[in-house]
């Protein structure tokens, strides 16, 4: 039997710098903010899809042994999209499993792939205070063929290139995709000691997002702390401060405070479980549709926060924590072949400032206020990355620790 895999691999680099937050009672849910155009239901079903499946993951990454004490970042966007574009050269039976998995399997391909197309669009065009490379490819070996328009229909809906596999430079032919996709962000994305696969799928995203002027952190207000892991751990961090109304809500379980950036086309959102609350916990309250919290939150709410500021770099084995994923029928393979998804590599930065160079001061900005509350995030928690408008999450992750 012929062994095929696919090597899945997505690069993340963000930069951060303010944010703002409100509250709530846990029986009385505001509205969300509203959208400035309108998704179809068919469109508003596939962000649905894609945001459980988001959660799901994260479940799923939270309650393996693996990262149960480990930061994390996942970027489910990614991993959607490269689904969705492998879904269309699979048989009906794989396709209707990967479109189930992702949680659209009553539209068809051809309504999958024209609102992942309006996705990136939204995404890569829209404005310039935020950079972001996303690209596709496959690669495989000589004697494999793919099935009918694949390569164009990628093309036009994934931004994907279709390559052969040549086995002596194929590391260092992935690694120049990843480089010149992302305009050299992304270098030696994979080593010398990965196995060189019959097929490989290469998802790339790189982000680096501007915090909006009125939610950058003053850096001459940063202070030192003590942030507890659940080991017991205390580690000294540095902690980004602000105080000012902010995009706040609240539950039983949990306090969220949601930062904007992007020229305002994207939110940063950073939840807190509340203490005697794991994160486990606090992640299963966002499934099932729970991850609707994000878009709601309370006026005049003064939020006097502290955020440690964090760099992580974060590989996961998707076929550890999806093992459901393992299919054939994909890609030109037999049924009697194995075809998984590999690893998804992602990074990402938390720093008082947005641009390498910017140092200005940020004054204050003071409102009257119904409510003041504080947020101290000196234990594990949350931060979700996603877009305003189309509801999309990019990025979703977990800080567990800063113990070395």
């Amino acid at each position: 039997m012929k062994e095929q895999f696919i090597l899945a691999i997505t690069g993340i680099s963000i930069c951060f710098g303010a944010m703002s937050c409100s509250d709530s009672d846990d029986d009385i849910k505001p509205d969300p903010v509203p959208l400035p155009f309108l998704l179809t239901d068919d469109e508003l079903a596939i962000t649905k899809g894609c945001n459980d499946f988001a959660f799901d993951v994260l479940k799923e990454v939270v309650n393996s042994d693996e990262f149960a004490n480990s930061n994390f970042l996942i970027s489910p966007i990614g991993v959607n999209q490269t689904y969705a574009m492998i879904a269309n050269c699979a048989n009906s039976e794989t396709q209707a499993k990967l479109t189930e998995t992702l949680g659209y399997r009553e539209l068809s391909i051809e309504q999958v792939n024209s609102f992942n197309k309006k996705i990136m669009d939204e995404l890569i065009g829209g404005n310039h205070t935020k950079s972001l490379y996303f690209a596709n490819s496959v690669w495989t070996e000589a004697d494999i063929s793919l099935p009918g328009d694949f390569a164009s229909t990628s093309s036009l809906y994934y931004n994907n290139v279709v390559n052969k596999i040549n086995e002596p430079t194929f590391i260092n032919d992935i690694n120049n995709w990843c480089n010149n996709k992302t305009d050299g962000k992304i270098n030696n994305f994979i080593d010398g000691t990965e196995t060189v696969p019959d097929i490989s799928v290469g998802n790339v995203v790189y982000f680096s997002g501007k915090w909006s002027v009125a939610d950058k952190f003053d850096i001459t207000k940063i202070k030192e702390g003590y942030f507890w892991d659940n080991n017991g751990v205390i580690t000294s961090v540095q902690f980004l401060r602000n105080k000012k109304n902010m995009l706040y809500y609240e539950t039983a379980t949990m306090q969220k405070c949601a930062l904007e950036f992007g020229g305002g086309s994207f939110m940063a959102a950073f939840i807190l479980p509340k203490k005697g609350v794991s994160l486990g916990q606090a992640v299963d309250a966002l499934t099932d549709g729970g991850w609707k919290i994000l878009w709601y939150y309370d006026d005049n709410v003064v939020v006097d926060l502290s955020l440690p500021k964090f760099k992580i770099e974060s590989q996961i084995d998707l076929e550890q924590i999806l093992p459901d994923f393992d299919m054939a029928g994909i890609l030109g393979a037999s049924s009697d072949d194995h075809v998984s998804i590999a690893k998804q590599k992602n990074g990402f930065e938390l720093t008082e400032q947005n641009t390498p160079s910017w140092p200005g001061y940020i004054p204050d900005i003071t409102t009257s206020s119904d409510k003041e509350v504080t947020m101290t995030f000196d234990r594990p928690f949350i931060y979700v990355v996603y877009q305003k408008w189309i509801g999309a999450i990019l990025f979703a992750g977990c800080i567990n620790t800063f113990a070395e």
